[in-house]
Order: structure tokens, then sequence, then C-alpha cells
């Protein structure tokens, strides 16, 4: 596994998991799309790129009175911010993103909502299309369970007072509500717990048992607990996440920061084992 792709496959889905922040971490990301620029790649706004949380492209707090045109309420959009828009606008596949915990929520709240593949999003544009807690979504005809969100664990690393960098550096929205639980739960009944792929942000507990992680005192969160009854009770194919900035795969629980994965590998007679 890693980041190399067979030249002139065409894609039918595109699964990248791993935390971007804006800029930040998004050279792997500038990398798929050189690869599509050459040929190497050939890759459509038909075809997805999902992004596992800590998106970060809305993060920016302070008025600019700059606005996209999906959405004049937010008007807090910097030059920085900008430039990300119009790089992911110029890629040649249409993003998906569920939340992480580095994310202005905020300014999410002011998108609208609209139905896209059988579930809830937001759009920021039509490239670049949130998909949320707790829906279930059929693309390219599988099955896709998302819950964004985990707990900030740098809460008040700015400025040292966590209160103070409340709407700054972390959000209360981070951590989804309760009625966000009992959608992903309304969901997931109707599928009787059956769904292809769940896609996360944080991770099941499960993955903080294994040895490696608990060495270095990694502690399963409330979120990944609840994500851990999820996994147990649901029939899944795979589960892709992210958070802790590390590549490992733990079983049908896919962790990934710099690796790039295609879902058509965890198909059929493509399927990894780990």
């Amino acid at each position: 596994m890693g980041n190399d792709f067979a030249c002139n496959v065409v894609v039918e889905m595109v699964v990248f998991i791993g935390d971007t922040h804006g800029s930040l971490t998004i050279d792997k990301l500038r990398k798929l799309k050189e690869e599509c620029d050459s040929g190497v790649r050939h890759m459509t706004k038909k075809d997805f790129v999902l992004i596992c949380g800590d998106f970060g492209l809305l993060w920016n707090y302070k008025w600019t009175g700059r606005h996209v045109d999906s959405n004049p309420k937010d008007q807090c959009w910097n030059e920085e911010e900008i430039a990300l828009l119009e790089w992911y606008e110029n890629c040649p596949w249409t993003t998906l993103v569920v939340l992480g915990n580095h994310e202005n929520y905020d300014r999410w709240q002011t998108y609208p909502i609209s139905e896209w593949h059988g579930g809830r999003v937001q759009k920021v544009s039509d490239s670049i299309i949130r998909l949320m807690n707790g829906e279930i979504y059929e693309i390219e005809g599988h099955t896709y369970f998302c819950m964004g969100g985990a707990m900030s664990t740098d809460r008040g690393y700015a400025t040292g007072t966590e209160k103070y960098d409340i709407h700054k550096w972390w959000w209360p929205e981070e951590i989804p509500s309760s009625d966000e639980w009992e959608n992903a739960y309304n969901h997931l009944d109707e599928a009787d717990w059956k769904v292809d792929f769940i896609v996360t942000h944080d991770v099941p507990a499960y993955v903080m048992m294994q040895p490696e992680l608990a060495r270095l005192c990694y502690r399963a969160s409330e979120m990944g607990n609840l994500l851990e009854m999820i996994r147990m009770n649901t029939d899944f194919i795979h589960w892709f996440c992210g958070h802790l900035h590390i590549d490992r795969h733990y079983g049908k629980v896919s962790v990934l920061y710099h690796d790039i994965v295609d879902v058509e590998d965890f198909l059929g007679e493509n399927l990894w084992q780990f």
C-alpha cells in the first residue's frame, strides 16, 4: 500500500484518508493532482477524493467581508482560503469531506443543507461537498456511513487557556451532538446495521487497544467507545478514518494519513489481506 498508482487507470472512486489541515498537510493531494496533470492518473469530476476529517478549508474566524457564491452568510474568507478553494476547484476530481476537530464549525453552520446521493450534505461548491454526521450515502453502487468529529487534544494550545480559545482554536461542535448520534442510529436501523464502508475522523476504541498504540499511551475517547459499539454491531466491508496522523491497518480498519487508497482495492477479488 502507499501512494503509487497504476498508469492510465480509470477510477470510479478514490478514498483518501488523512488530515489536510487547510494547506498544512496537503502535499499528498498535490502529488495526486500532479499525477493527474501529467497523465499518470486519469480522473474527472465524476470521481471522488474523500478526506476523513481535519479538512480545515474553513478556519479563519475573523470577518473579512469576502464570501463564496454558495453562501453569502460566511464572510470570513481570507486570501489563503480563497487560494486553496481555487486550487480544489481546479482539481480534476470532486472532493468529499467529513469534518474533524480542526474545523471552524461556526462557519460551517451557515452553509445550506441539501440532499445528495441519498443523504444530507453541505456544499462549498459543486467540487467541495461535506458529508454530514450520521448519514448514509450511495456512491457508485456502494453505501457509506459517515460520522465526523473528534475531541481536540490541543485545546488551549494557542493561548494556554481553553476558555479563551473557544470558537477560535476549537469548537464544541467537534463532538457530535446527541441529535447527530440519534440520526446515525436511525439510519443504521433503516439499513439493518449493514453498510459497505464506514468513514469517520476519530477511530474506534479497537484501534487504541493495539499494542503499538497502547505503548504510546494512546487512550480511547468517549467518542471512540461509541464508534466501537458501531464497529461491533455493524456488518461492513471496511472502515476508513484519520485523526492519529499515522498510516496503519488493523484488520478491517484503516487509519491513514499520507497513504491514498482506492476503494476498489477493498472489494471482491481485490480485497487486501492484512
